[in-house]
């Protein structure tokens, strides 16, 4: 870790982080002391580099988001949030190419993205299934988009999917947010049409392989050994997809507000769980990568039985042996289940019309989604999905 190696706070943090996952497993007194001394260090030494102006500068600022990244992952709500939003300050002061006309060519270290990718990965799959902020008038994270079109789309390993699916995350829910401002905007319909299209045909890679050219193509290529993948090229491309599937979805339910009946919804959702049911969840091949977030916008659109049941394979199993976001995930899918239901039953969708509604409404109507939200943030909170 040669961020470490320059930096006592990270490297504090990094020691607390290592023996709390040991106390997980085995308890033991004079590690958890090591542990509680290690974090307050770092914590003392993260108060100190905050006030040095220096540490914002583009460059400089490596060492203070790796410290908050780490010291967050031993962290309950609501300050693992607060943490990633100073980071995301941080990321903005920084950022090398705020002051360029062409940003894109814009030289930048080889940490700093992975960084920023590992920030927003909180961030910004949380604010996909929390209200929206009527007061954000401009979309957020642009040093996303740093580096050519083909680095973009490159997939980033702790993450699973590349910064420019990130971006497009941002960009449904800040256009969502606009919606709801502006309902009768024709520009919001247009960019999102724009965005549909983009994700229709949507390829990333890695340094295992080049991708492949949509969902089809990947299953396809895909050997299967009791209904699985077996090779760290085929789950690493199949997490990738599915944050695609997963894009979908939120934009159709967010931003169009289709119902999760609809069959368009319905055909993403049913791709993205045939994903899902060939990655494997045991064995060196399930990592840290795994896609919750997928899984959950899956489940709050999935309405057949078959749908859920694939996603209650998934979650039980996982639960039995996991720790972190997994458990409390599975408890507020559930949760969601009733209040969907619920909702369907007092809101009935006519799909026998031989219509589909409208892409977009002019006006905010059946804003299912936002009413799901409200539910989840006075249940659970900001959730964290990453």
């Amino acid at each position: 870790m040669p961020i470490a190696e320059k930096s006592a706070c990270v490297r504090h943090a990094t020691l607390s982080l290592a023996a709390s996952y040991v106390l997980d497993y085995k308890r033991n007194e004079l590690l958890e002391k090591r542990a509680n001394f290690h974090h307050k260090k770092a914590v003392l030494l993260l108060d100190k580099e905050l006030k040095d102006r220096h540490n914002f500068l583009p460059g400089k600022e490596e060492a203070l988001i790796a410290a908050l990244i780490i010291i967050t992952h031993t962290e309950e709500k609501p300050k693992w949030h607060l943490a990633t939003r100073l980071a995301e300050r941080i990321l903005d002061y920084s950022d090398p190419a705020y002051n360029y006309q062409s940003p894109n060519n814009v030289q930048f270290s080889r940490a700093r993205p992975e960084l920023a990718n590992i920030i927003c990965l909180d961030n910004v799959l949380s604010d996909c299934v929390f209200p929206l902020d009527p007061h954000n008038s401009k979309c957020r994270y642009p040093w996303l988009l740093r580096g050519n079109p083909r680095e973009q789309r490159r997939i980033i390993s702790f993450t699973g999917f590349s910064s420019l699916l990130m971006h497009y995350f941002v960009k449904i829910t800040h256009l969502s947010a606009r919606r709801q401002k502006y309902p009768n905007s024709d520009i919001i319909p247009t960019v999102g049409s724009a965005i549909e299209e983009v994700l229709s045909e949507f390829r990333q890679w890695s340094g295992l392989s080049e991708g492949c050219e949509g969902a089809e193509a990947l299953f396809d290529s895909c050997e299967l050994v009791d209904g699985k993948v077996t090779t760290r090229e085929k789950v690493t491309e199949l997490i990738a997809e599915s944050y695609v599937a997963a894009a979908q979805i939120y934009l159709h339910c967010r931003l169009f507000r289709r119902r999760r009946n609809d069959k368009i919804v319905q055909a993403f959702v049913h791709d993205l769980l045939r994903n899902i049911d060939m990655q494997p969840t045991s064995g060196p091949l399930f990592t840290a990568q795994t896609p919750l977030f997928s899984i959950f916008i899956a489940g709050i659109a999935a309405s057949q039985p078959k749908h859920r049941d694939i996603i209650r394979n998934w979650f039980i199993p996982v639960c039995t042996d996991s720790r972190g976001n997994v458990p409390p995930t599975w408890d507020a899918m559930q949760r969601i289940w009733e209040w969907v239901d619920e909702y369907d039953l007092a809101h009935p969708y006519n799909k026998d019309t031989g219509s589909d509604p409208p892409a977009i409404s002019q006006d905010n109507s059946d804003a299912w989604w936002e009413e799901l939200v409200e539910k989840i943030r006075v249940d659970y909170g900001r959730m964290n999905l990453a």
